[in-house]
Formats: structure tokens, sequence, C-alpha cells
């Protein structure tokens, strides 16, 4: 059932919205520990099943204590997805462990839910928090609904913001932040080999990209552009793939009259798409794109400043060039991705500077610079990003390379600028490192 009314029946959920003197709603990110020590009761029984799993009684948390019992904790995880239901032994049996065979099924059941109560806990189950009740030859797990349950409180959420939206869509807003705070990503992210927990995992999902999507529709009204694109960066550091989650990012851009970095946008999440799932852009993006060169491109008048043009066209088939801002940005998508495939990505830094470590002119740091752009984008891959940090260097961002292959990208690339450019006083530095998979 779900939640009326306008009161949230869940304090320590921090309200993500709030109104301002000029009336107008604002966005503020938390910082990511004040937002886990908001978004979960210190007291009673709490339940986290959604991009991690957690079980904590009143503080201490009762998952780490029995790690080792990966067996045990399976089986309550299957409990905990079916709660209220009556399950047989045999039909648990079956989606847990199919490939193996039981001569008396229910007795060996009896033993697995003995020695899963003994590794989580008994006192787990001897109160009214949880219960596990045997009835007519099936078991049945039931979770006290005053316990912190997120998947509970999610569709909760969920189901009063839609009831909200119609009568009252700034408190639908804030519902529906509350909701998408909820979701960290996967339903049971550490279960990835049985087929039982796939059509809840979808379901959460879909939970999800349709709470994002109803938001993005109530702030478009508002005409909030600016907290759209915060709403769809925050969706994208958990589902990068979502193609309808970048097309309303990019709409938000447009508004907000960012063109190079919806250009920028595109061409990245395009090329990673394609590298990675070996997708296309739709024709939605398609269209989206035509609008974003709409956009960016003015009358042009002067045909020597036309070729140019083309011939720097030409050039930008290989390496993004984007600015430190959408940089960034696409930094935090690579690390999203990183964190869930293990795939190395690195970023490299190059400085202009003089042989004698002294500040070059600024006619001869503008010129090289430009000649070592030039350079990067015949040296770098179509899936590598690049951006002009300062006016002397260039950073990088180069997936899928090892820091050995890295070096050597490095190298060619100031091989390259010492055998083109005519200015011996100039020379290049660079550093690199790997990209931390952890940035904020």
């Amino acid at each position: 059932m779900g939640i009326v009314g306008g009161g949230s029946p869940y304090p320590y959920l921090r309200r993500e919205v709030n109104m301002d003197d000029t009336n107008k709603l604002s966005i503020k990110p938390p910082h990511p520990e004040e937002t886990e020590a908001n978004n979960a009761p210190s007291e009673g029984l709490v339940l986290l099943t959604l991009g991690r799993f957690l079980v904590k009684s009143d503080n201490v948390v009762i998952s780490q204590k029995a790690i080792r019992s990966n067996k045990m904790w399976e089986l309550f995880k299957f409990l905990l997805a079916h709660r209220g239901r009556y399950l047989t032994p045999e039909y648990i049996l079956d989606n847990l462990w199919p490939e193996k065979e039981y001569t008396t099924p229910r007795s060996a059941f009896r033993v697995q839910i003995t020695r899963m109560k003994k590794a989580i806990g008994e006192e787990l189950f001897a109160d009214d928090k949880m219960q596990l009740t045997f009835s007519h030859g099936c078991y049945c797990l039931d979770i006290d609904p005053a316990c912190h349950l997120d998947i509970n409180v999610l569709e909760d959420l969920s189901q009063k913001a839609s009831e909200l939206a119609s009568c009252d869509p700034q408190e639908a807003i804030h519902t529906y932040l509350q909701a998408i705070e909820l979701y960290k990503g996967d339903f049971f992210p550490n279960i990835s080999y049985h087929g039982w927990v796939l059509p809840f995992r979808n379901y959460y999902r879909r939970l999800f990209l349709m709470n994002v999507l109803e938001l993005i529709k109530l702030l478009n009204k508002a005409g909030l552009n600016a907290q759209i694109a915060r709403v769809c960066e925050k969706a994208l550091f958990i589902e990068l793939f979502e193609e309808d989650i970048h097309l309303r990012y990019l709409e938000a851009l447009l508004e907000e009259g960012k063109d190079k970095q919806a250009l920028a946008h595109y061409q990245y999440i395009t090329s990673l798409m394609y590298r990675e799932i070996g997708a296309k852009p739709s024709e939605a993006m398609k269209k989206i794109y035509r609008r974003i060169k709409a956009d960016t491109e003015t009358i042009e008048t002067d045909l020597s400043r036309f070729q140019e043009a083309l011939q720097e066209q030409e050039k930008m088939e290989g390496a993004l060039l984007c600015e430190p801002e959408s940089f960034r940005f696409l930094c935090k998508l690579e690390a999203r991705w990183m964190q869930r495939y293990s795939q190395e990505v690195l970023l490299g830094l190059l400085t202009v500077t003089g042989r004698d470590h002294k500040q070059p002119e600024p006619e001869a740091i503008t010129k090289s610079m430009s000649h070592l752009k030039k350079i990067l984008f015949n040296k770098l891959r179509k899936g590598d990003v690049i951006s002009q940090w300062n006016e002397t260097q260039f950073i990088m961002m180069l997936p899928g390379l090892t820091p050995a292959s890295g070096h050597e990208v490095m190298q060619r690339i100031k091989s390259e600028f010492t055998r083109q450019f005519s200015q011996n006083e100039i020379t290049v530095k660079e550093n690199m490192q790997p990209l931390n998979p952890k940035i904020p």
C-alpha cells in the first residue's frame, strides 16, 4: 500500500529540494557521508538491498558478522525478496541451487533454515522485527512495516509522488528526489549468477527510471533546466547507458545555452556506447544532434574561415575535445563504468614549457598549444577525450590502456611535437596516472 498525505513518514530522508526567497526550486547535492547518515535510521532493523547489501540492527552491522556464510545469506536474500509469500522448500531449493539434487528436500531445507538462523543471528528472528513462519508445509519471511527496508520505502515514495504530481507538484518533486536518492544501484548487486534475482532487479530499475523521468517532466513544466541537468547527471552515474536520460540531459543543456557542453557530451556518449556495447546513435539521438549542430553553427561568409573549419573538422574525427567542465563530468561517468566492469582508464597531462623551465612568451605558448592540439587529434583514438585545462596544459582521458601502452602514446606525442615544432626552446612535459574509480 502506498502512503497518502503531505507529511513524510521517513524523517531520516533528507529533503533534497528547498524553497528559497525567490520562490524557485533549487537542488542541493548532499555530501556522500551526510547522505548515507540521513538515508537510514540509527535504531531498529535496517535492510539495504539497492546498490549494496546491509543488515543492521540498532546500529550494529549484522551482514558483516557472518561474511563467510555466503550460502546462508543467499537463502536469506531469497526469502527477503519474496517476503510475505509462502513458499515450498522444493520451490526455494530449485531456484537457489538448481544443480543440486536432494533425496529428502524438506529435511534438507530444515537444516539450511537452522544454519541460516545460526549464521545470521537467532535474535533477529526472536522479536517482531523479522519473523520466519512455517504453515502447511511452506515458509514465509515477514518484515515489520516499522523497519527500514529500502525497497519498501522506494515503492511507497514512488506511489506518493505519483499521487501528488497533479495536485501538489512542488511536494511531488520533493518526494521524487527522496525516492531517487534511495536507489544506489542494482537490487542485490553481488548476486550475478542467479536467474531468480533478475525480475526483481529489472522491476526496481524500471521504478527508478520512471521516477527520474516523471521528476524531469515536473521540473520541465517549471522551467527548471539547470535542475533537470543535475538530476540527469545523478541518474547517469547509476544508469550510464539509459538513452532517455541522455536525451533529457542534452535538451536541458541546450535550453541553458550550454551548446558546446551538449556537443561534447553527445560525442562522448555515442562513442562510448559504440565502443562498449556496439550501439549506434538512434534516430532520437541523431535528431538532437542536428539540433545541437544548428545551435552551435553560425552563418559564415568568409571562405577562408570556412576552409579552416573544414580542415579542423577533419582533424576532430579522432579524439573528443571538450571544455574542462564537461571533462570533469565525463571522467565521473567513466569512473562509474570502471567500478562495474574493472576497465582501466588513464589520465594524462601535457604541459608546454620552456626547456629552461621558464614561462615562454605568450605568442610562443599560443603557437605551440595550437600545434600540440593538432598532434593530439592525429595520435589519439576516437574514444579518447582531451581538454585544454589552461593556457599551457592539455588533460586527456585514455580508456582501455595499460600504463605501459599509455606511456608509449605519450612518447609518440612528445616525439612528434619535437620533430615538427621548430621552436627548440619549447618542450612538452608529461604526467600520467590511473583514473581514480572512486572520484566523488
